[in-house]
């Protein structure tokens, strides 16, 4: 018998082994922005609402984790897995957020990197997104229909925005 592939994923709250992990239920998007993906989703591909979201390593500073301080859990996914690109993602949120003044700050290397998508239409950015299309500068995560948190990358809760994973100081 193999042993099945294992992720990594970041939570507030430290898990119990053997806890099976579950889809919220609702994606983690701006509406708009989930709608226009769900409408160019195809037939098998796993849908961002029934899905939970993996790394393949843990590092977490660039995959749109909205807290610092948590605890990096090993898990087995349940069911299918699907690699995708979050860069797609990123590229439509910019286009389309509330703010647009933000755009003018964001730093030269991000502005650079977004040079490989002007000629993209959001649609080409969904299907890219959804088909597991890599782009010049991938930031990978993975989709899983559900998981089982198999163990602990550390058993005391991290900090990740620097990029490095540190002991929290003050959980």
């Amino acid at each position: 018998m193999t042993a099945s592939r294992r992720y990594y994923r970041m939570m507030k709250t430290k898990r119990r082994i053997g806890c099976e992990l579950k889809p919220k239920g609702w994606p983690y998007l701006d509406p708009d922005v989930e709608a226009m993906l769900s409408n160019y989703r195809k037939e098998g591909q796993i849908d961002r609402a029934a899905a939970i979201y993996l790394a393949e390593a843990p590092q977490f500073s660039d995959l749109g984790i909205p807290y610092d301080v948590g605890f990096i859990h090993i898990v087995e996914p349940i069911g299918e897995t699907q690699r995708r690109d979050q860069a797609w993602l990123g590229e439509l949120q910019l286009r389309h957020h509330k703010n647009q003044e933000l755009l003018g700050r964001l730093s030269a290397p991000t502005k650079a990197r977004r040079r490989e998508f002007d000629e993209m239409s959001d649609q080409v950015l969904c299907e890219n997104y959804f088909s597991g299309a890599m782009s010049n500068n991938p930031v990978i995560e993975v989709v899983a229909t559900g998981g089982t948190v198999v163990g602990y990358h550390s058993e005391t809760p991290v900090r990740v925005r620097s990029g490095i994973i540190t002991p929290a100081a003050n959980p």
